[in-house]
Formats: C-alpha cells, sequence, structure tokens
C-alpha cells in the first residue's frame, strides 16, 4: 500500500521520503526539509509519543495520522488529523494539499 500513496503523492508533485520505523522517520526530520508528515498509528511508537517528538523536532510541522486502527486514547493536540485508512488514498492527497497549500 505505501507504493500506491508514494505513487499517488509524487505523481501530484510531492517529494515523499519513507521510513521502515519511527527511529528512521525522526532521523530523515532531522535531516531534511519536511512540509508534512503522515505516519501511521501502527508503528511502534503510539502515534501521539512520536507526534509529540516530531513536534520536538519542528514545533509547527502538520502530523497526519493515516492508519486503519481506532483513533488512539488520549491527547490528540499534537495530531493535526487523524485520517481512516477506508477512506483511501484521495482522501491522504487531499489532506497533504489543504495542509501544503495553506
Amino acid at each position: 500500500m505505501l507504493l500506491i500513496y508514494r505513487a499517488l503523492l509524487e505523481a501530484n508533485g510531492y517529494t515523499v521520503l519513507t521510513a521502515s520505523s519511527a527511529q528512521a522517520g525522526l532521523e530523515l526530520l532531522k535531516q531534511n526539509r519536511i512540509d508534512a508528515v503522515v505516519m501511521d498509528n501502527e508503528l511502534q511508537k503510539s502515534a501521539i509519543k512520536l507526534a509529540r517528538e516530531v513536534r520536538n523536532i519542528c514545533k509547527d510541522l502538520p502530523v497526519v495520522v493515516f492508519s486503519s486502527s481506532s483513533y488512539p486514547e488520549g491527547d490528540y493536540a499534537e495530531i493535526g488529523l487523524f485520517l481512516d485508512k477506508a477512506r483511501g488514498p484521495k482522501a491522504l492527497l487531499h489532506a497533504i494539499d489543504r495542509i501544503c497549500k495553506s
């Protein structure tokens, strides 16, 4: 599925960096200029904990949790947007367009 999302975003002019783990994603964030973070809630760390770490690195960076998991319980201030994967790839594209073009 990652390849489908990546192809859709790249076809619409976005450069996509991918990471196979939360730690690898945080390293990419430290080494690159990033406009938004899209993560799955099924990574090793909870989405909220990872979003806090992202915001510690880049305070105003938009964070999108795109997951088939149920919405995580707890404080959602760190998560800019939660999207259910059932809404499909175009919903993700629309969300990224709104975030990056606003």
